[in-house]
């Protein structure tokens, strides 16, 4: 019984599909029409949208370099007030503990750890 009735429930949308896709097929059904060209535009305008969206390049800022700043770092730091702070990090490691790599060349050189999206260790740039 219960295979019937999931077997049954698989079916229902593929019969849906059949019938409204032969209803589309109906000559002077420009409602249908309509509708798909509409979407179409939809479409495409997010199309765009994503396109614009994903050529824009994160500004990566040099705030980190400054010791100071790291100076005014304090544990249980937010992380949104940690990046206004430092700045967007290099390089994200997520997890409970989740780390934040400020680095030219190595990720041993500055970071800061979060624990539970709370600051609980950093290093410094030498």
């Amino acid at each position: 019984m219960r295979t019937f009735l999931s077997s049954i429930a698989h079916s229902i949308p593929i019969i849906t599909f059949l019938v409204y896709y032969s209803y589309a097929q109906q000559p002077g059904n420009a409602y249908l029409e309509r509708r798909i060209t509409d979407l179409e535009k939809r479409v495409a305008i997010l199309e765009s949208k994503l396109k614009s969206s994903s050529s824009e390049k994160i500004q990566y800022s040099e705030k980190w370099k400054d010791r100071m700043l790291w100076r005014k770092l304090s544990t249980g730091m937010k992380m949104d007030q940690v990046e206004a702070l430092l700045g967007v990090p290099e390089k994200i490691d997520g997890g409970d503990f989740t780390h934040w790599y400020f680095y030219p060349e190595s990720p041993l050189h500055s970071h800061v750890t979060f624990y539970m999206g709370r600051l609980n260790s950093w290093k410094e740039p030498d």
